[in-house]
């Protein structure tokens, strides 16, 4: 099987009152320390703004978004081992974050498009 590419999407929110340590936890430890694992390569996180596409579409329960992007032939193996290294303590979770994250593993269906000149 070749490599290929896929974003493991998180969608989480800072516990109540524990905002400054969640985004500190999350910018200086937790990111480098999935980016410590094989088969992953870069990752971003976002706030949600105000603004929206279409009034009438639903609230966002959740606050911040993550994008871990993988380059890997085993994205299964790839998510296992990070939860095992959750397991083990090799990378720490904090309870400066909500525990009602949400985590999906997305495929990539086209090539990457970027901004023309």
């Amino acid at each position: 099987m070749s490599e290929k590419d896929y974003v493991l999407v998180v969608y989480s929110n800072p516990a109540p009152g524990r905002e400054a340590d969640y985004n500190d936890w999350y910018n200086n430890q937790h990111l480098k320390d999935v980016l410590a694992q094989p088969g992953y390569h870069s990752a971003r996180r976002f706030r949600l703004t105000d603004f929206k596409l279409d009034d009438a579409m639903p609230p966002q329960s959740h606050q911040y978004v993550a994008f871990y992007y993988m380059r890997t032939d085993d994205p299964k193996k790839a998510l296992d081992d990070m939860k095992t290294r959750v397991e083990e303590g090799i990378i720490g979770l904090t309870d400066a974050m909500a525990e009602d994250f949400l985590a999906y593993c997305y495929e990539a269906a086209s090539p990457l498009v970027q901004e023309l000149e």
